[in-house]
């Protein structure tokens, strides 16, 4: 007896759609989603869609209702009020352009501050003067300085020691007053200070 062995093994089958199935359930899976999101925008488009319409209704009714209200009104009174409103907006306005030609008109605004002022004067103190007002004006250009002294001559050396301070450079201090108050003497100074 002879037995014969076939060794010839057939070449396997190839399954196309084993090999590419995970590819299909992606792109099933994406065409859902895809479809999921358009469903829902396409909802929310009409929800909007439905919502404006309301508000345009909405709005013509009010415009109905005002117009409705304005001649029961009176048309003209509310056109006057309108007016009026409006005319007051615009005084203000030139109010405020005003005010800001006038401080541009002034030039540059302070902006280091009146400290520094203040610091002088306080460094170059002078006993048995008081200082009663210090007013600064149009930035620091103009200034104003009352006190009281025991003796006359502390005010003009309180001026030349000012003088001596950064603050103060370029100010000519132009008018003096003197006059006795009790035991003592009461003085007023002004200065101007040249803008650079």
């Amino acid at each position: 007896m002879i037995q014969q062995i076939n060794l010839h093994v057939a070449p396997p089958v190839k399954n196309i759609w084993k090999d590419y199935f995970p590819f299909v359930q992606v792109g099933v899976a994406l065409s859902v989603i895809i479809i999921v999101f358009a469903i829902f925008f396409i909802g929310q488009k009409v929800s909007l869609n439905k919502q404006l319409a309301e508000v345009q209704v909405l709005v013509q009714e009010s415009k109905l209702e005002l117009d409705q209200l304005i001649q029961k009104r009176g048309g003209q009174d509310v056109k006057l009020s309108f007016e009026k409103d409006i005319a007051g907006l615009e005084l203000k306005l030139k109010e405020k352009q005003v005010f800001l030609q006038v401080i541009s008109e002034e030039g540059r605004p302070n902006v280091a501050g009146f400290s520094r002022y203040l610091e002088g004067l306080a460094r170059q103190s002078e006993e048995g003067l008081w200082l009663t007002r210090i007013e600064l004006f149009n930035g620091g250009r103009s200034m104003g300085l009352e006190g009281l002294t025991s003796e006359p001559e502390y005010v003009p050396r309180l001026i030349k020691k000012l003088g001596n301070e950064t603050a103060f450079t370029g100010t000519e201090f132009d008018i003096f007053k003197l006059h006795q108050q009790d035991s003592l003497l009461s003085f007023i100074v002004s200065a101007t200070r040249e803008v650079k």
